[in-house]
């Protein structure tokens, strides 16, 4: 069973911007091949970001397979090689559980990261989708919310109602908890768990899904 992960990081975060010049963090979080990638970047913040994605969408897959693997950034050895498109990313990271393909989009507000274990592509298997929140309501950078857990959710399941021709009153996504105090979410059909190997995240403005239908 192949497992996916995702993650999206808004770069308007007061948290984010301008953290390349951060030395310490940036040693703490990436390797010395990481940090030189950054450095000699004309974006390094971008770029420090792209990495912070890939490590992260890796650990929420393997940490499926294995709950109580590392979440230590810089155990996670990520290279990335870049495509034709300026805003898409490519690459590998090597986890102490398996590799994950990742693929980074890079945008103006925002980086999104998709992964999947197995050898796979991930732009040609998983299916993700990034939506804004409503802006009538500040985000806080510091803390989430139930409202973009929950919106995250009902985008999922629309993706997943559309893309499996499935009826919205048969479908549900539940928040299991693993044996690692984290929760993860399932996708049942009929109140049957399903196949689908579902990943969400939010930041800030920004909420995102990818799921991988296990066949």
């Amino acid at each position: 069973m192949k497992h996916a992960g995702n993650d999206i990081i808004d770069l308007s975060s007061p948290h984010t911007q301008g953290k390349s010049k951060d030395r310490r963090y940036v040693k703490r979080i990436l390797t010395s091949e990481e940090q030189d990638v950054v450095y000699r970047s004309v974006k390094p913040d971008k770029i420090l970001w792209a990495f912070w994605a890939a490590k992260e969408t890796a650990y929420k897959a393997v940490s499926k397979l294995n709950p109580f693997v590392t979440s230590i950034p810089v155990r996670y050895n990520c290279s990335i090689d870049k495509t034709n498109s300026r805003k898409k990313l490519s690459g590998i990271v090597k986890t102490p559980v398996c590799d994950v393909a990742v693929a980074i989009y890079t945008h103006n507000d925002f980086v999104h990261c998709i992964g999947i274990t197995g050898e796979a592509n991930p732009d040609h298997e998983i299916i993700y989708g990034v939506h804004t929140l409503d802006c009538s309501a500040e985000p806080d950078f510091d803390r989430s919310s139930e409202r973009e857990s929950r919106y995250v959710r009902e985008m999922a399941q629309k993706r997943l109602e559309s893309h499996l021709s499935w009826k919205e009153d048969e479908i549900s996504i539940t928040q299991n908890r693993q044996a690692n105090g984290i929760f993860y979410p399932e996708v049942f059909l009929n109140n049957l768990k399903t196949p689908v190997d579902l990943s969400l995240s939010h930041d800030g403005r920004f909420v995102a899904y990818a799921f991988y239908v296990n066949r």
